[in-house]
């Protein structure tokens, strides 16, 4: 398979998970985003015969990274860490320092304009920054 079909995939399944995770209304709600992203992620790494120390830290930092909290009643440190997090998580996969941390921005900055205008939705926060997250993973594995 050609690495655009794979950034494509990956992108598509990871904007999927994360909108999907984020709809309190449908079966393991959160669970799409924490576990079954992380899940998808290790599959085609593992096909594409990445290792198993890539496999088990990989997986482990991005379900440890998505299990974080950023709600309302979260303090602003956690809120910081998880989405440094949600960028650094990907970096075990191959996903170069400087990428990771521009995930890590892209949350950010999207997560506090959610905050501050109703037009920015968290359905948009969410959805794009799981198909960056796949897009970059597309990248490497």
């Amino acid at each position: 398979m050609s690495q655009e079909l794979h950034i494509l995939g990956l992108a598509v399944v990871g904007a999927s998970c994360w909108w999907l995770g984020g709809r309190g209304t449908l079966p393991f709600r959160k669970a799409w985003r924490r576990e079954v992203w992380p899940l998808s992620v290790a599959l085609v790494a593992w096909a594409h015969g990445a290792s198993w120390m890539v496999l088990v830290v990989g997986t482990g930092a991005m379900i440890g990274a998505h299990h974080l909290g950023y709600g309302e009643d979260d303090p602003l440190w956690k809120r910081v860490v998880t989405g440094l997090a949600l960028g650094v998580c990907l970096i075990p996969f191959g996903v170069a320092w400087w990428q990771a941390f521009l995930v890590s921005g892209w949350f950010a900055l999207n997560y506090l304009l959610s905050l501050f205008s109703n037009r920015h939705t968290w359905a948009f926060v969410e959805t794009t920054t799981g198909a960056i997250q796949g897009g970059l993973l597309g990248m490497v594995v």
